[in-house]
């Protein structure tokens, strides 16, 4: 009796699936900052996003500073994936945070707005701490500098590719000369550009 040949093992590829995605997970988490603020002789735990423009804390949170008084806010605030999120309202408080460096304690002050379940220090706060504005001030610098010379290297490439075109003397039109003379106070309008036939006389 032949006996049937055996069929080749199939792959398991959920475990791989699910290392992957522990691995993804981790690698997310490891790579988020979180800061200890103190807010209002509290010390909170905050997860750093400087691409948020407001400061987000949760309900259990607000709870936990005494339910300070909320005033509306009905301006559309946004995740980031663009879904909308639901603000309880807002209220002013100031807040510290420590160097670890070298111990000191910088404040600062901003509104707070109460949301479902998030603790999210943003950019409002974040320009506020010293930290923050020599990290800004130090790239922003450069990435200006950077631009210049890339604006200036491509001037130059074009100046030395269409020399005619930058003569500071007259073009393909030699026998006249004109001069444009503004009137004063006047407002500039955009105006599309038009052909016409014409021809010069000598």
């Amino acid at each position: 009796m032949k006996q049937s040949p055996k069929k080749p093992k199939r792959m398991h590829h959920r475990h791989k699936r699910n290392k992957c995605k522990n691995v993804a997970t981790f690698s997310a988490e490891h790579a988020r900052t979180y800061i200890n603020v103190d807010v209002q002789g509290h010390k909170l735990r905050f997860q750093l996003d400087t691409g948020a423009d407001i400061t987000l804390i949760s309900r259990h949170t607000w709870k936990k500073l005494g339910f300070p008084a909320l005033e509306p806010y009905a301006t559309p605030v946004k995740t980031a994936d663009g879904s909308p999120m639901k603000i309880d309202g807002r209220f002013h408080t100031e807040f510290s945070v420590k160097d670890r460096t070298n111990g000191e304690q910088h404040h600062g002050n901003g509104y707070c707005y109460v949301t479902e379940s998030t603790n999210l220090l943003g950019l409002e706060w974040c320009t506020q701490l010293p930290a923050y504005q020599e990290l800004q001030e130090k790239y922003h610098c450069r990435m200006v500098k950077d631009s210049e010379a890339i604006r200036n290297s491509l001037v130059a490439d074009l100046m030395k590719q269409y020399a005619e075109v930058f003569k500071s003397e007259l073009g393909l039109c030699r026998k006249a000369k004109a001069k444009l003379f503004l009137k004063e106070n006047a407002i500039p309008v955009f105006k599309k550009e038009t052909t016409s036939s014409f021809r010069l006389h000598s």
